[in-house]
């Protein structure tokens, strides 16, 4: 492969002394692309369902959205292009879990560089697939890994990120699992973030993360009183840091909650409200969400394109 594709889902860019001399133990090269490969599946589990411990049918649907290929090595330098395998059909950029997946590796990598929070879709699992990278790196002939995405997000797996990975895969408190009882609130529908927060009738909001696969839930559930259970982060109070959602299920509105300050159904408030209705999709579409008018009118065509084939 003498050349590269010009806009690859993932480039990487192998430096160290032996990249200089145009060489790369090819032991190394492997655990490299075994480590990323991995970390992105083991993220689009998390993404999809909210934990990379999943297994079975809806694994193998991820593993197959989030495989990658190398489709291009530039001469002179170890600069690597990779990308999904062509025969495999792509859905609209904003809700392909391939490339959020690697969104996702490369944005956490950066924000591990820069000594930030842990990244929203990382938990134990994506840890351990990435730490394959640090044995590529230990063994002296690759010192750093630059990445960039199709997305223009960038970060360098270094040294110093291969230590937070171990500093957090030998950490002696691993996460919990537990439930919590609170008032769903600010919900980030945003499929590169799923955040919302729970506010329990005592105690702290609980900063949150959730999978596609409950957006609809918490659509419907915004605002309402409702039970979450998952794998949380603990802070050294015993309090939760951040819970990352599995299960969400509505429950009834506590004992001495104010019947003025109860939460209602979205269609409840729409038989209130009575808001008007959208004529064209178009109408729906918040420009100030999208980076211009190209992007939304990819969006829309594609709306139109799946609204075709689901009538055919």
């Amino acid at each position: 492969m003498s050349t590269t594709p010009s806009d690859p889902v993932l480039r990487l860019i192998v430096n160290g002394p032996l990249v200089g001399q145009a060489r790369i133990p090819l032991s190394e090269l492997a655990e490299l692309a075994e480590g990323v490969q991995q970390a992105v599946r083991q993220i689009g589990l998390v993404i999809q369902t909210g934990s990379s411990r999943v297994a079975g049918k809806l694994s193998a649907s991820v593993e197959a959205a989030t495989r990658l290929e190398l489709v291009g090595l530039t001469e002179g330098s170890a600069s690597l292009a990779v990308d999904f395998p062509i025969e495999v059909p792509r859905p609209f950029a904003g809700l392909d879990l391939g490339a959020l997946a690697v969104d996702s590796l490369v944005t956490g990598i950066k924000s591990l560089g820069s000594g930030g929070p842990s990244p929203d879709d990382w938990d134990d699992g994506v840890y351990r697939a990435i730490s394959k990278v640090n044995r590529a790196l230990d063994r002296g002939g690759v010192s750093s890994v630059a990445l960039s995405t199709r997305s223009k997000r960038t970060g360098s797996y270094t040294k110093a990120v291969g230590e937070r990975v171990k500093r957090r895969l030998e950490r002696d408190q691993p996460m919990e699992f537990v439930d919590i009882v609170g008032r769903l609130m600010m919900v980030d529908f945003h499929a590169d973030k799923r955040r919302c927060r729970i506010e329990p009738l005592r105690g702290r909001p609980v900063e949150c993360t959730y999978p596609l696969d409950l957006r609809n839930d918490l659509r419907d559930l915004a605002q309402m009183y409702v039970r979450a259970d998952g794998y949380a982060e603990m802070r050294p109070d015993g309090g939760i840091q951040r819970l990352s959602i599995l299960r969400l299920s509505p429950v009834s509105t506590p004992a001495g909650v104010a019947a003025e300050s109860a939460p209602r159904a979205i269609d409840t408030l729409v038989e209130e409200q009575e808001p008007s209705r959208f004529k064209t999709a178009r109408e729906f579409v918040d420009p100030r969400l999208w980076s211009g008018e190209e992007e939304v009118d990819a969006f829309l065509a594609w709306v139109d394109d799946a609204r075709n084939q689901a009538t055919l």
